[in-house]
């Protein structure tokens, strides 16, 4: 599905605002699972969000912990 920066720059695009919430809430919850967990991202970017699609619904996925710190 490409990545979040792909799909916000593609012009027909029109995400419905319930779809959007739950994106942004499927992200908080990567984030809050991550930083239960001690581990912070350190590069949070919309290339690093990945778009995949469930039943025809884009989800979010993080990549890219490259940079990503554990806290001893």
């Amino acid at each position: 599905g490409g990545d979040l920066l792909t799909l916000l720059k593609k012009p027909a695009v029109a995400l419905e605002w319930k779809t959007r919430v739950r994106m942004a809430r499927d992200l908080a919850s990567a984030l809050a699972l991550l930083h239960g967990r001690n581990i912070l991202h350190r590069d949070l970017k919309s290339e690093n969000i990945l778009i995949s699609y469930v039943d025809g619904q884009p989800t979010v996925k993080l990549c890219d912990f490259g940079f990503a710190r554990s806290l001893e």
